[in-house]
């Protein structure tokens, strides 16, 4: 965010806890769920021990097994066009509200 907003890396937090802050709003107001509770989660996922190839294997099978449904052969034909790396990067800094 920083480098898209040309901002200082601090300004670049501050607004990344705004957002943080509305889209918490907006799911209390709209659902009455705490964003911050993993109990309102389907999957939480600590990618600080994992690479993101593993992580992508246990979403693809939580996926899987609560919609019963085989997404392996999809993923496999499609992996070698992602940016691993690039991925790996958004992946770690993305702070998103799903």
């Amino acid at each position: 965010m920083a480098e898209r907003g040309k901002l200082s890396l601090e300004q670049a937090r501050l607004k990344v806890e705004e957002i943080d802050k509305e889209r918490s709003a907006f799911v209390w107001k709209i659902f009455k769920k705490d964003v911050g509770s993993p109990s309102n989660q389907d999957l939480v996922i600590n990618t600080g021990g994992i690479s993101i190839e593993n992580a992508t294997e246990l979403v693809l099978a939580a996926i899987e097994k609560k919609l019963g449904v085989s997404l392996k052969k999809n993923f496999d034909r499609h992996n070698e066009v992602v940016d691993t790396k690039n991925t790996r990067n958004q992946f770690a800094t993305s702070n998103s509200l799903h």
